[in-house]
């Protein structure tokens, strides 16, 4: 598996985020869905690309 660091770090923790080449079955740490993604923290967090995009998460990115 190859992994490509993203230029966003995690809504959860500030950590970087990583992209895998195959997708892998995910619970999104904020509304609990599960989504097939290849993004994920480099400690296991996951956000969805619907919580990711939510405005709330727009404050959370410029305050963090």
């Amino acid at each position: 598996m190859t992994e490509e660091k993203s230029p966003h770090n995690c809504l959860i923790c500030g950590f970087p985020m990583i992209t895998m080449n195959t997708p892998e079955r995910m619970e999104c740490a904020i509304c609990r869905k599960t989504f097939d993604d290849t993004t994920v923290c480099v400690n296991g967090h996951y956000v969805c690309s619907n919580c990711w995009n939510h405005p709330g998460a727009a404050v959370i990115r410029s305050i963090c």
